[in-house]
């Protein structure tokens, strides 16, 4: 008997060899073939769908996923975003999509981009992030093409009646359409009827926000100076220049307690004084004290000065799980953050961080107060502060996503 083999046959999913038997009886030869299937796995394809990759918590936790899971070998990714960022690049063997800013591109052309770039990368799966311009417009075309997708939110949906906005509702359709949500936040009273009701009706689950282990970069010296050369007690602010985040009403604490003879300073990063456009009249009623405001602009590295600085603020009247605080309390400092849903689901009053009533000037400078007077309160914030960051890693965060990707995979 004589045999030979070759490799005959091949496609996406599996590998075949073709072996070809010769057998001989009286001399006379009998041919058969015996396809072997070797196992050759499909890469499965996940496709991520945010507005961008520019700074803020979404963004980074959609970046740290997309680079955690481009890492392993058995996954293909692409990035499905409206505009690059120069703070970002994605790994070289992510493949991206941008489908135009809203100057670039009317809503229509790029609703249709939106599905030609799903066509174009055909995925397994879809994780579909705010906003809802992106999230609805994901989730309508994975409906249709039938492909499994996932909505990602970093807050629950409050009702209009508590706090709630009304576009928040756009992104219920874009849950209602999808076959999963993954929330940041447990559900609790404060949540609409609705979303509690959408919630269950989905598969779903609670995965914390991750926070990248404080790594110095000394990238930023000059701010590292000017803050060791400070003998003022030092408060930092880390964040963007927005609405919701209610400088206002630090800058109100911040002018209350240095008219009473304070000696404080404060740092703000992720913008300048041209983005406070809100405050610009109680900056120029209170500009003898401006010398001891300091516009740091964007900092990705702020940790790097931060850490030098006495206590953390986040006055915030709404937002989800702040990267901002996990970051801090990574560097133990004392901090004190507005009493919103997400913050005392994390913080401890008076254990990890001190909690003041949101948007009150006057409860947030008597929090300022008690800490600058009590050195065995700072103590304790800081150790609660830093054995509570432990609980955020972007590692096991990454993990949690993709164990529940897996689900649908």
């Amino acid at each position: 008997m004589r045999a030979h083999s070759k490799k005959t046959i091949s496609n996406y999913n599996l590998l075949y060899h073709l072996t070809t038997a010769t057998f001989y009886v009286d001399n006379f030869p009998l041919f058969f073939s015996v396809p072997i299937m070797l196992n050759k796995k499909h890469k499965k394809r996940i496709m991520f769908a945010i507005s961008t990759t520019r700074a803020g918590g979404a963004e980074v936790h959609c970046t740290r996923l997309v680079e955690y899971i481009a890492n392993l070998q058995e996954y293909e990714v692409a990035l499905l975003c409206f505009y690059k960022s120069d703070l970002w690049k994605p790994p070289i063997n992510v493949k991206t999509y941008y489908v135009g800013s809203r100057k670039e591109a009317s809503l229509i052309k790029r609703f249709w981009r939106i599905r030609a770039a799903i066509k174009d990368f055909n995925p397994d799966l879809i994780n579909a992030w705010n906003p809802e311009i992106m999230s609805l417009s994901v989730a309508f075309w994975g409906k249709l093409l039938g492909i499994k997708t996932i909505t990602s939110r970093l807050i629950a949906h409050k009702s209009i009646f508590k706090g709630g906005l009304p576009r928040e509702y756009l992104n219920l359709l874009a849950d209602l359409l999808g076959d999963g949500i993954i929330s940041n936040s447990p559900v609790d009273e404060t949540d609409s009827y609705i979303f509690k009701k959408v919630f269950d009706s989905r598969k779903n689950i609670v995965i914390r926000n991750g926070i990248d282990p404080f790594i110095p970069q000394h990238t930023e010296l000059a701010y590292l100076n000017l803050i060791e050369n400070d003998n003022n007690f030092k408060i930092i602010y880390a964040g963007r220049f927005t609405k919701v985040k209610r400088l206002d009403i630090l800058l109100k604490a911040f002018f209350k307690l240095k008219a009473a003879g304070y000696k404080i300073s404060l740092y703000l990063c992720g913008g300048n004084e041209n983005n406070l456009v809100s405050c610009a009249k109680l900056l120029d009623e209170n500009k003898k004290y401006k010398s001891d405001i300091h516009f740091l602009g964007f900092q990705k590295y702020w940790r790097d000065f931060g850490s030098h600085c006495n206590l953390f603020i986040s006055p915030s009247e709404n937002e989800g799980l702040s990267n901002s605080i996990l970051e801090a309390m990574s560097l133990g400092l004392p901090t004190i953050v507005s009493n919103i849903r997400p913050n005392a689901q994390v913080c401890d009053d008076s254990k990890n961080a001190l909690l003041f009533d949101v948007n009150n000037a006057e409860s947030l400078a008597e929090s300022i107060k008690r800490i600058m007077s009590d050195e065995s309160l700072r103590k304790t914030l800081s150790a609660g502060a830093l054995e509570k960051s432990k609980e955020f890693s972007i590692l096991g965060m990454s993990e949690s996503y993709l164990r529940f990707f897996e689900e649908y995979m």
